[in-house]
């Protein structure tokens, strides 16, 4: 709701403020690198990492579609495949 907004837009905020760090000598180098890299090599990374990603969702929602895994849909299989990228799943699931 109401945080999830605040977060957002704190973060972009906070993003925004990077555009005053141009203007110095100090810091413009800096800042044009890293605006460089998000917009080219995080984007690219991004869009290959969701396409993988949407793969193995699919694959398991298949797998264990008719499992004794209660409720679990397209968004469960998701996030469940995102949390167990970061390493974060327990393995009595696979049993």
């Amino acid at each position: 709701g109401e945080d999830t907004l605040l977060a957002f837009a704190a973060i972009m905020g906070w993003t925004g403020l990077l555009y005053y760090g141009r203007g110095f000598q100090l810091t413009g180098p800096f800042v044009i690198m890293i605006l460089q890299m998000l917009t080219t090599d995080i984007v690219r990374f991004t869009a290959i990492f969701a396409v993988f990603l949407l793969g193995f969702a699919e694959a398991f929602f298949l797998v264990f579609q008719n499992s004794v895994v209660q409720n679990f849909d397209g968004w469960r299989g998701f996030m469940g495949l995102y949390a167990i990228m970061l390493g974060d799943f327990d393995l009595r699931v696979f049993e």
